[in-house]
């Protein structure tokens, strides 16, 4: 976890900058991370790092080329020198994943100081942000990346019928409701790259989770509408391998994006 002083700085940063740039991991725990930082203040920009976990020169020219005044590295397992020394700006990089420390960089890991902690930067995003109307999301990025939050039973309270009691990562992720959320942060960042970037736009401006699931706005029934689509593939994929696969078998299922 965060110390308060880390706490109070980011937070002081994050208010301080005009033109932040996020760069987030692109699976759930980066996706939530991104949402937690942008939504205190609404500034900035936000780029998916997919396809790798390593940030090189290759980002130096579009980063340069959007100007950020300050930069926030979420979830991003692995950083080069030369990518920090070209960048002539302050770089704060939240992780959770093996330290690495870098010359320039103002880096914030848990495991610095427990090489055996497990906290998704999700969790320190929170920490950070702090905004109880984005409990649901700090909840989804953290059950995402297998852990187990200190603040869920504020989140079954708050968002009825996602969960019903406190319980075992397993059994939450798979026979309750709420883990039909952490796919929807996984599923929508699946697809055509403009349907994403179309997809992460309208979910930055999300209420709650029931403004999704109750498709209680044109805002909520788009993004409804994309994960259903998603999902109902993935789930005819699912039913189709728990047909055919035997302990003697492994089926391989091969998928080509095209963007």
């Amino acid at each position: 976890m965060l110390t308060s002083q880390q706490i109070t700085s980011l937070q002081e940063e994050l208010l301080n900058s005009k033109n932040p740039l996020f760069l987030y991991d692109s699976d759930a725990d980066g996706l939530a991370s991104f949402l937690l930082l942008y939504r205190m203040h609404r500034e900035g920009k936000g780029i998916r790092v997919t396809s790798i976990s390593n940030l090189n020169l290759d980002f130096v020219k579009r980063i340069k080329e959007l100007n950020p005044d300050k930069i926030f590295i979420l979830d991003i397992p692995v950083l080069d020198q030369q990518f920090v020394d070209e960048l002539k700006r302050p770089v704060f990089w939240l992780d959770h994943h093996e330290p690495q420390l870098l010359q320039g960089v103002n880096y914030f890991n848990p495991r610095i100081a427990d090489p055996d902690a497990y906290i998704p930067t999700t969790r320190m995003a929170y920490q950070v942000s702090q905004n109880p109307e984005d409990l649901w999301i700090a909840a989804i990025g953290c059950l995402a990346d297998w852990h187990m939050p200190d603040f869920i039973e504020e989140f079954i309270e708050k968002y009825p019928g996602f969960l019903s009691k406190k319980t075992d990562l397993t059994t939450a992720l798979y026979k309750e409701p709420v883990g039909k959320l952490v796919k929807l942060f996984f599923f929508l960042q699946k697809g055509p790259s403009n349907e994403v970037r179309k997809s992460i736009s309208v979910l930055m401006k999300m209420h709650s989770p029931q403004e999704i699931f109750n498709q209680e706005t044109a805002a909520g029934k788009f993004l409804y509408k994309r994960f259903d689509s998603i999902n109902s593939r993935y789930e005819s994929i699912l039913s189709h391998a728990k047909e055919k696969v035997t302990k003697s078998k492994i089926l391989i299922y091969v998928t080509i994006t095209l963007n």
